[in-house]
């Protein structure tokens, strides 16, 4: 009898050591695709995806907290540096872009709005960028049906 439980023991250990190596492999970083700006101040969804308007994460790479991304909204090409932090602090900064002109305030407003960007949630395929008073932007995966 004190050697089944030995062995029981023995094979619990074994088994949890082989699940801790399989979740200790490399996590997908969900941030790091295209999104769709959705919902973003009194502008409509309709509007904001007739005027393309995403923001551009996919081509991060490595470990690093701190990568670069670009941005659209209808106009002008963006990049920015994105910092993530802890498991739900994001910065925006180093914001650059071309110079066209474009009509309305989109652009003005989304480049006023991520640089007081402090905070992120992902929920299914939507991410949420927030500043210290609310929601400021809702985004849905482009690679999403």
């Amino acid at each position: 009898m004190k050697t089944t439980k030995h062995t029981l023991l023995l094979l619990g250990i074994f088994t949890f050591m082989i699940l801790s190596g399989c979740s200790s492999k490399k996590t997908t970083v969900h941030y790091k695709r295209q999104w769709m700006l959705v919902s973003f101040k009194e502008y409509t969804k309709e509007f904001l995806i007739e005027k393309k308007a995403a923001l551009n994460l996919s081509s991060i790479e490595g470990e690093s907290n701190t990568e670069a991304g670009t941005a659209y909204m209808g106009c002008n090409n963006m990049r920015l540096t994105a910092t993530f932090s802890g498991n739900d602090k994001v910065t925006f900064s180093n914001l650059i872009s071309t110079k066209m002109f474009c009509p309305g305030n989109l652009e003005n407003d989304f480049t006023t709005a991520i640089a007081k960007t402090n905070r992120y949630k992902i929920e299914g395929h939507f991410l949420y960028l927030y500043d210290e008073k609310e929601q400021q932007m809702k985004f849905v995966a482009a690679d999403w049906d």
